[in-house]
């Protein structure tokens, strides 16, 4: 990458069709892993490039995340009549395994952070908990589910518990 120059982008990209070096790409702007996620369809190949909307056997980070947007992207990707995906985490495969295993992986998340927070448990109690045991062994778990809980955490306190002096 010696000698490489960034450029900042010149142009906002919408959804539709775009026309790079022959290959006709259809846009997707998503968003819940970020606010600004964008898939592309290779219409040539009918390859899905999701980026980080979807992971493959490896755990999902959320800093940023709108869990409930997340998944609503991925029900949209799951729609679609790919030939093959390319996650932004994980190999490339011609299956629907990304798919579902970040939605599970999100669902369970959801669920189980929740608990904890209904049941009044402190940050490092829910840490202490650990990850869902069925995604324990992904990729970048047990430390993504600890950052997780560490940056997350006060979404699920305050939906658990009621504000003191809040409307």
């Amino acid at each position: 990458m010696s000698g490489t120059v960034t450029r900042p982008a010149g142009q906002t990209l919408e959804g539709g069709t775009l026309t790079v070096g022959g290959r006709v790409l259809t846009l997707m702007p998503l968003g819940g892993h970020t606010e600004a996620d964008l898939a592309i369809m290779d219409a040539q190949t009918g390859t899905l490039i999701a980026g980080d909307l979807l992971f493959l056997d490896r755990a999902p980070s959320l800093p940023d995340a709108d869990i409930d947007r997340w998944i609503a992207s991925i029900d949209q990707l799951a729609g679609l009549n790919s030939s093959g995906v390319i996650p932004g985490h994980g190999p490339y495969h011609r299956s629907s395994a990304a798919v579902a295993q970040t939605k599970a992986y999100l669902q369970a998340l959801d669920t189980h952070l929740s608990l904890a927070a209904d049941l009044g448990l402190a940050p490092m109690e829910a840490m202490e908990a650990g990850p869902v045991p069925q995604f324990a062994r992904l990729g970048a778990n047990p430390d993504e589910y600890r950052r997780t809980v560490a940056r997350r955490w006060r979404d699920f306190e305050v939906e658990a518990l009621p504000v003191i002096g809040g409307t």
